[in-house]
C-alpha cells in the first residue's frame, strides 16, 4: 500500500468513514470519482477507468483493514456498520 497513492487515501477515507457508519450507506461511484479520480475525464471510459483503479486498491486495502464491510455494485460502493481500524479515543485533547 505503501507504494499506492490511491490506496493511502481509500485507507483514510475508508477508515474515518466507517468511524460513523451508523446504517447500510450508499457512495454513488461519481462521488468517488470526484474526490479520488481527478486524473479520470468524466466520461464512460473515464468512469469505468477510475472503476476498475478503484476497486484494485480497495482490495488492498481490505487486505490491511479486513473488518471494514462494504457491497460493490454497479452504481454505488455501499457501506455497512463496521469496527473501527483505528480505535476511537476516550476523553478530550488537553493542550
Amino acid at each position: 500500500m505503501k507504494k499506492s497513492p490511491l490506496a493511502l487515501d481509500i485507507y483514510c477515507w475508508l477508515t474515518y468513514r466507517m468511524s460513523y457508519v451508523s446504517r447500510a450507506t450508499h457512495v454513488p461511484w461519481e462521488a468517488l470519482q470526484v474526490q479520488f479520480g481527478s486524473g479520470y475525464p468524466l466520461t464512460a471510459r473515464g468512469k469505468r477507468d477510475f472503476k476498475g483503479k478503484f476497486l484494485g486498491q480497495l482490495k488492498k486495502v481490505s487486505l490491511i483493514y479486513p473488518e471494514a464491510k462494504f457491497e460493490v455494485s454497479e452504481k454505488t460502493i455501499c457501506l455497512l456498520p463496521s469496527k473501527t481500524h483505528v480505535p476511537k479515543l476516550k476523553g478530550h485533547y488537553k493542550k
